[in-house]
């Protein structure tokens, strides 16, 4: 559970925007996930993730926006992966994890 301060200012530092397809969302931009981070002494993932929680969707997540909920976006976020081997299926996997 993020500390309610920090809560407070993800809510603050959030921006109202429309996505390509008209959409209104709001967003958190990479200049303020830093600032918070560095305000509140943590990492900027946990400001994500933070964010996400409250359906603010961090900057540089904004193009997954369509494609992934904010929950969804939060549990990829969370996880780690190990691809072993890159050869013509781990290649094509590693390229497709590293655009998520």
């Amino acid at each position: 559970m993020p500390h309610p301060d920090m809560t407070a200012a993800i809510e603050k530092a959030a921006e109202d925007t429309l996505h390509p397809d008209g959409t209104r969302f709001r967003h958190l931009s990479v200049a303020a996930v830093r600032n918070l981070a560095r305000e509140f002494g943590v990492p900027g993932k946990t400001v994500e993730i933070a964010a996400l929680a409250r359906e603010i969707i961090p900057e540089r997540y904004c193009r997954n926006f369509a494609a992934f909920s904010p929950a969804d976006q939060a549990a990829l976020l969370k996880s780690h992966v190990a691809v072993v081997g890159l050869g013509g299926l781990g290649g094509g996997v590693a390229e497709i994890l590293a655009r998520i």
